[in-house]
């Protein structure tokens, strides 16, 4: 809360945009005009050392709106990539725009781990790869292939925990109910059924300072809102 212009309190910042829209990390001139670094959050009137944890979320594909040259139109012939754009309903949550896809980039996502600072990682949508039967990611300009899910998602986290040494935590999240959820909810149910998501989260009353409920991540598209101390990151 806010007392006499101070700012009291634990506070969760939800950052806006992706590490690689950042305009000085990212592909200039392809990048937004402002900085998406967890450091921009100091400008709500805290110093940076007063940041405990940062939690990044990630796809575990890669995708894109709009023109970049990391992301070429090729992109859009391969039927693979394709099919995960169909298959996770890729497209923009306010314009509508369909998002390119491609094979997640391990050694950008590595580096945006370590630049950021991130200390607990998530990533999302690992369900399409099953339901499409490919495990793939770009490595050193190469496709690496795996025979399963569990193999790419084991070989991931021996690849953060072995590259990126602020990290504590990585999580797979697999379904779309998954939240950070503490002490109230409200739904927003534009893009989700209400009652189905309200019948799957588990809420806290706690007074303790960093009671929080770990779940995972809601699904970009799933417009949910927060209401009194409610958590909610996305990805």
């Amino acid at each position: 809360h806010i007392m006499n212009e101070e700012l009291h309190g634990n506070i969760l910042c939800e950052g806006a945009q992706g590490f690689w829209l950042d305009i000085d990390f990212g592909n200039y001139p392809y990048v937004t005009s402002s900085i998406t670094l967890p450091y921009s959050a100091c400008s709500l009137g805290f110093p940076p050392q007063k940041i405990r944890n940062i939690y990044g979320a990630s796809k575990i594909y890669d995708t894109r709106v709009g023109i970049d040259t990391d992301f070429p139109e090729e992109l859009d012939e391969d039927p693979e990539l394709v099919e995960i754009g169909k298959v996770g309903n890729e497209y923009g949550v306010t314009t509508g725009r369909k998002r390119r896809v491609n094979w997640l980039n391990m050694d950008k996502l590595i580096k945006a781990i370590n630049a950021s600072g991130t200390t607990h990682v998530i990533i999302s949508k690992v369900d399409i790869f099953e339901k499409i039967g490919k495990f793939r990611y770009l490595q050193g300009n190469k496709l690496v292939s795996f025979l399963s899910l569990e193999d790419m998602t084991t070989e991931i986290y021996n690849e953060i925990k072995r590259e990126c040494p602020l990290v504590r935590e990585v999580k797979f999240s697999n379904n779309r109910e998954t939240i950070l959820a503490a002490k109230s909810l409200k739904i927003d149910a534009t893009f989700v059924n209400e009652q189905e998501v309200k019948n799957k989260l588990l809420l806290l009353d706690s007074k303790k300072k960093d009671d929080i409920l770990y779940k995972g991540t809601v699904r970009s598209g799933d417009r949910i809102s927060s209401n009194g101390n409610l958590c909610i990151i996305g990805d």
